[in-house]
């Protein structure tokens, strides 16, 4: 289902019992891709998809597992724009946020923003991920209220995600920027720990310059590959975090052990050789991966099932052993 009516919360009076939530129910909830589920999309330039605005002191919204697509408009998926005499929490989880085209050519494009021309609010955003905003923005903070960012995953926008001009405070946890022009931009908490990005403005020196392998990014699928080496266990544990506690991931699987970074955890689970799509079975999907990289000798870790450097008629042999009946 796809609904192209802007949603704005105002007016509302809520307290921490009290709150406004929008969640899709499992029934329409998507499986970590966008794929399946309820879907919000821009109809407009210089738009709010999602937008909460004036709600009174002491505001609680709580925004789960929406899929929301910005297209080819300069439009933002989810805004939390407060004014300054009043206070407001906002918590983003398991959120999908893109652009149907990629090309979309607008800088004001985002994906989550908060405190946007001079608002403030308390930002609380975890477990979402944001891609293909191309021209755009992944996450920009400019509340002067500190933003709490943790396990988000921002893949293939301008920029992935920016301090702005608020805080410069903004607390990022276990986010994996990657594909992007640039991954990080501006000055954010000291506190901020285990933030990976491909180029080297991670906050974090030592998760600077790490490429995660995804299962099929080509396709929108944002899943750690379980070969990647760099986001697989590399996170910390966020379960006892005094401001924000959570313990599963996007797709609501739970997080253990040594956590992944970014929105998706792996988990210990054993899969199918040739299962590059991870549903548990080798079939014509597979194969259609598989051809995809046919002849190539770059980013085809999940591909190369004999590790020789390339992907040939080895790679199908061994692939068609493993086809499910």
């Amino acid at each position: 289902m796809v609904d192209a009516t802007p949603v704005v919360i105002d007016g509302w009076k809520t307290d921490a019992n009290h709150y406004i939530k929008i969640y899709t129910p499992e029934t329409a909830r998507h499986n970590g891709t966008v794929s399946q589920g309820f879907k919000i999309k821009a109809n407009a330039h210089w738009i709010d998809v999602v937008e909460i605005n004036d709600i009174g002191n002491d505001g609680y919204i709580y925004i789960e597992g929406l899929i929301i697509d910005v297209g080819t408009y300069a439009a933002t998926g989810l805004a939390l724009n407060v004014p300054s005499d009043k206070s407001c929490s906002a918590y983003f989880s398991k959120n999908i946020i893109y652009s149907s085209d990629p090309s979309n050519s607008h800088s004001h494009a985002k994906g989550i923003v908060v405190g946007e021309s001079g608002y403030y609010g308390h930002l609380y955003a975890w477990d979402n991920l944001i891609y293909d905003i191309q021209n755009g923005t992944g996450m920009k903070f400019n509340s002067w209220n500190p933003a709490h960012a943790y396990n988000n995953t921002v893949y293939n926008c301008n920029i992935g995600i920016d301090a702005g001009g608020g805080s410069s405070n903004d607390l990022l946890k276990n986010n994996l920027c990657n594909g992007n022009n640039t991954d990080y931009r501006g000055t954010f908490s000291s506190n901020s720990v285990n933030n990976i990005s491909e180029d080297d403005t991670s906050p974090n020196a030592d998760y600077r310059n790490k490429a995660v392998s995804f299962i099929d990014k080509a396709n929108d699928d944002f899943h750690l590959a379980p070969n990647d080496i760099c986001a697989k266990d590399s996170g910390i544990d966020l379960s006892p975090d005094p401001d924000l506690s959570f313990t599963d991931d996007i797709d609501g699987d739970t997080r253990s052990g040594t956590w992944d970074i970014g929105a998706d955890e792996r988990g210990e689970s054993t899969f199918l050789v040739g299962d590059l799509n991870q549903d548990n079975k080798v079939d014509s999907k597979d194969f259609q991966i598989l051809i995809q990289k046919f002849r190539q000798t770059q980013d085809i870790k999940n591909e190369d099932l004999n590790s020789d450097g390339i992907v040939d008629a080895k790679d199908v042999g061994i692939l068609m052993h493993y086809w499910t009946n």
